[in-house]
């Protein structure tokens, strides 16, 4: 059952079934006993697990995970649609990803510079000590209200 799209063409409960010739044709079903099985916060959890998963473990992702693009099928299982727009994510910077995730949550400014201009989120000629001063000052400044929250985004953007 697509978790979004069908029920904004269609305003019902449709989803739709395949036949043997790769041809679909829409069904009803009961909406409220699937929602009852599979509740939201769960597909939210699957979801990310599998995004994590594809990005960290396999280095194959599908770029492209919007509610037009999910179905959870009878069975509960997550199904990913169109793989139009996918990546592939070397295995040096998914190891930078997660030492730069560690990094952070450590407050390490030296290593995840070095884990920075690995992604390229720094150009590899950027001033390490300047940008291991500029990080730690982030991390350490009193009154910062991102001084003990895990906000990457939020960290990253009081360098530039």
């Amino acid at each position: 059952e697509r978790i979004d799209g069908l029920q904004k063409l269609y305003g019902d409960d449709s989803s739709w079934e395949l036949d043997e010739k790769g041809g679909g044709k829409r069904k009803k079903r009961n909406k409220t006993k699937f929602m009852k099985e599979f509740q939201p916060h769960e597909i939210l959890r699957r979801g990310v697990r599998c995004s994590l998963h594809q990005l960290l473990a396999t280095g194959f992702m599908h770029a492209d995970p919007h509610p037009g693009n999910l179905i959870v099928d009878e069975q509960g299982a997550l199904v990913y649609l169109d793989f139009g727009t996918c990546v592939y994510v070397p295995q040096f910077q998914r190891r930078a990803m997660i030492r730069g995730l560690i990094g952070f949550v450590n407050r390490d400014a030296e290593s995840l510079v070095s884990d920075l201009k690995t992604l390229d989120f720094l150009p590899e000629d950027a001033d390490d000590e300047a940008c291991v001063q500029a990080l730690t000052k982030v991390f350490d400044e009193r009154g910062n209200r991102i001084r003990d929250s895990n906000d990457f985004m939020a960290v990253i953007t009081q360098l530039t």
